[in-house]
């Protein structure tokens, strides 16, 4: 990559393209890297702990750190080859590279703070793992609950139902007594009154 910023001539591994024309693919990726993260923060505001929404987020993360790092060696590869021809008596001009050396600032800046929005997101994903897991533990609980207690409830009811089975065998074997003992009596009474 190469590059003329404005009367410099840059070459960076062997390629004496413009620097800013080298550049120009590595922005417009970042670019669009950028209004794709901007597009996912939009909807985190509605649902921030929105699981998809937040993994999406880490991997154009993660791929705008890598197009920046990118683009910020290549600044500072130029930059080394200004400092080594201005090193060997070659002139540079000053404007130009006090200007290479705020877009090093400025890169170096957006990718601390594109590092720092990774890991906050990475926090994020951590704690809405965390609380789903938190909340498959408590609907695991309250099922578990539900399930002791429809236990309880149907061996309560077999109970019930064994106890009023015992109590009708019962009521029937007593009742069939009655009548077994009511036909005896009424025969004697019959037995009696032919006599």
């Amino acid at each position: 990559m190469a590059g003329t910023i404005k009367g410099m001539t840059i070459e960076i591994g062997g390629n004496t393209a413009p620097l800013e024309q080298a550049l120009k693919s590595t922005n417009k990726e970042i670019n669009s890297t950028q209004k794709e993260l901007r597009e996912v923060n939009k909807l985190l505001k509605l649902d921030p702990s929105n699981v998809t929404l937040l993994k999406q987020k880490q991997e154009i993360l993660a791929e705008t750190i890598g197009k920046t790092t990118t683009k910020l060696d290549a600044l500072k590869q130029a930059q080394a080859q200004l400092d080594e021809k201005m090193k060997n008596g070659g002139e540079v001009n000053a404007a130009e590279y006090r200007k290479l050396e705020r877009e090093i600032t400025i890169t170096e800046g957006s990718l601390q703070k594109l590092k720092n929005e990774a890991k906050a997101t990475g926090d994020q994903m951590n704690k809405s793992s965390v609380d789903m897991e938190k909340l498959a533990n408590a609907t695991k609980k309250v099922g578990e609950v539900a399930l002791t207690a429809t236990k309880a409830l149907v061996d309560f009811t077999i109970q019930g139902v064994k106890m009023m089975t015992a109590a009708c065998v019962s009521a029937a074997a007593a009742i069939t007594k009655l009548a077994v003992d009511a036909g005896k009596a009424a025969d004697e009474i019959n037995t009696l009154s032919r006599s």
